[in-house]
């Protein structure tokens, strides 16, 4: 019997723990993967207005692109509404401003950084990368994953603290070794976060 492989999401604005889209095979594409959460959500979304994004790379995967196993995903919504709105805003053109006319290319400038800015830049994108990194791997209960453990009674991934604790943060159920099967390649990941970047962990 054919194993089944996974791919793990969440909502950008819930930044909740993820959920689980299962398949056959080694990848799968954008197109499935939004379908499989329009299905698990049963929400009245438009399968437009649904974006996923590698949460580790920022990569955005559309249409056919292939997504392999074991990927974390960001889900962003944008109402078709929303759209409309910001494709008005970029057509519409105030009659009562006069066009300019374009420099002569001697006269322009390019826009030149400094090095302090620079690094500011980076240090600003590479903290925002890792917070999404840390999000992605966060409990229901705001902690991260660590002995993360999958709750057979609604699918969600928890910490060794709830399990502790003996109830689940997502369905408020019992939680004990019986009903939970441990979650490796969840732990993996909270682990190798943590020894790369031990500042932005919670004692």
């Amino acid at each position: 019997m054919a194993t089944r492989s996974v791919v793990m999401y969440h909502f950008e604005i819930s930044k909740k723990v993820n959920k689980r889209i299962q398949f056959y095979g080694k990848s799968i594409t954008a197109s499935e993967v939004i379908g499989e959460i329009l299905k698990q959500r049963k929400d009245s979304f438009d399968r437009d207005e649904l974006h996923i994004f590698d949460v580790q790379t920022g990569h955005e995967y559309v249409g056919s692109d292939s997504i392999t196993k074991n990927t974390y995903l960001c889900v962003k919504r944008l109402p078709r509404s929303a759209r409309q709105m910001v494709i008005k805003k970029i057509r519409k053109v105030d009659s009562s401003v006069k066009p300019t006319k374009p420099l002569p290319i001697t006269l322009e400038q390019p826009i030149v950084l400094t090095e302090e800015q620079i690094a500011k830049k980076k240090a600003e994108e590479e903290k925002k990368k890792i917070g999404n990194e840390k999000n992605s791997l966060l409990c229901e209960c705001g902690n991260l994953l660590k002995g993360a453990v999958i709750c057979l009674n609604c699918g969600d991934t928890i910490c060794e603290k709830c399990l502790e604790k003996g109830i689940c943060p997502s369905c408020n159920e019992e939680v004990n070794e019986d009903n939970t099967s441990p979650k490796q390649e969840v732990r993996d990941c909270v682990e190798e976060f943590i020894k790369k970047y031990p500042d932005f962990v919670e004692n």
